[in-house]
């Protein structure tokens, strides 16, 4: 027998986005800092870790707020982003006072979404006991879009952080396409690089974005760190040298460049054993 509840499609960040189109009205809450609570592993791969976390969470409406604008107020067809905020310190508080450990990144991300909208990224129910009477501050009947980013700035040894972005398609009240990326930012790895023989004699820094769309595991808090593992283990980076374990995910992007060149490895499928290449 058939569920009655059709299971919302898992689909990368571009076709979610692609999917929502031109939004008509949007609230933000960009860079949100906190430190209260333990999210992910650290750079070294260790749990319960106290880091910094830099939160965004940005909503999409269904419909033009006319009548607050109308109006000059925050009326019931908008959010006010300190009721956002407020929602997402009530998630982070959460996160430190249920004790049990580490958190994942992935789960964190969920946990925010319940506290906007009754439900996880992938339009599943909450695991989070709020208070039914003042949740969820989002109406799923007035979403158009949902998307939540965390942020780790201290999480990579020779990089920038890792981020992973949650992002829910909503229609008719439900999640009907959501998606999930992990990003590694600027990675600097000494390697060689490049076709021609003076190239092959000395190493040169290269600067690496790593992508990872339908990411939807994440053991031992993160994962991240074997991400950044398989990259700084490359000695010798040309056209055919993709690390192995980075194709971990149905779908990878994985961006290699510096300021004069960049390259984009596409791997959309594990199992027929090949990937595209594109220079730009």
């Amino acid at each position: 027998m058939s569920s009655s509840r059709e299971k919302p499609k898992f689909e990368t960040l571009w076709t979610v986005r692609s999917q929502a189109g031109e939004p008509t009205s949007v609230i933000c809450v960009r860079n949100l800092q906190a430190t209260s609570c333990i999210v992910g592993t650290d750079a070294w791969g260790r749990q319960l870790k106290y880091q910094p976390l830099v939160i965004s969470a940005e909503a999409s409406l269904s419909q033009p707020f006319a009548s607050s604008s109308a109006e000059d107020a925050v009326g019931e067809d908008t959010i006010h982003y300190g009721h956002m905020s407020k929602c997402i310190l009530d998630a982070l508080r959460y996160i430190a006072e249920k004790g049990t450990g580490t958190t994942s990144v992935g789960d964190a991300v969920d946990i925010i979404c319940d506290s906007l909208t009754g439900m996880r990224v992938d339009g599943g129910e909450g695991f989070v006991p709020w208070d039914k009477k003042q949740r969820p501050l989002l109406k799923p009947q007035s979403l158009a879009s949902l998307s939540v980013t965390i942020s780790l700035p201290k999480a990579t040894r020779c990089g920038e952080g890792i981020s992973l972005t949650g992002m829910s398609l909503f229609n008719e009240r439900k999640v009907v396409m959501y998606g999930r990326c992990l990003r590694l930012h600027r990675l600097r790895v000494p390697t060689l690089i490049g076709v021609n023989e003076h190239e092959r004699k000395a190493r040169q820094t290269v600067v690496a974005d790593v992508e990872i769309e339908r990411y939807d595991t994440w053991p031992q808090g993160g994962g991240f760190n074997s991400v950044e593992d398989a990259i700084e283990s490359v000695s010798i980076l040309s056209v055919g040298s993709v690390p192995l374990p980075l194709l971990c995910s149905p779908f990878a992007v994985i961006r290699i460049g510096s300021d004069s060149q960049a390259l984009t490895i596409n791997h959309p499928e594990l199992d027929n054993g090949h990937f595209n290449l594109r220079h730009t």
